[in-house]
């Protein structure tokens, strides 16, 4: 169950590479990290916890920054 989560936050963020707008790119990055801030949790890894918290932190800022120029 714990591997899963980082199997599929493995996913979305490759998910992301093949997307063509930052938009989307940033989403699915995003999700990834999500999931990779869960597994860190469930398996004590804190560097990855906080790595993709800040990661999250990052995608949030720049689309709402995005979204406030548009």
């Amino acid at each position: 169950m714990i591997e899963a989560l980082g199997l599929i936050g493995t996913c979305m963020i490759l998910l992301a590479f093949s997307c063509n707008t930052e938009r989307s790119i940033r989403i699915f990055d995003a999700i990834g990290a999500s999931f990779f801030v869960a597994y860190g949790v469930l398996t004590k890894t804190l560097s990855t916890a906080i790595l993709n918290v800040v990661l999250i932190g990052i995608q949030a800022f720049k689309l709402l920054k995005r979204k406030g120029d548009a």
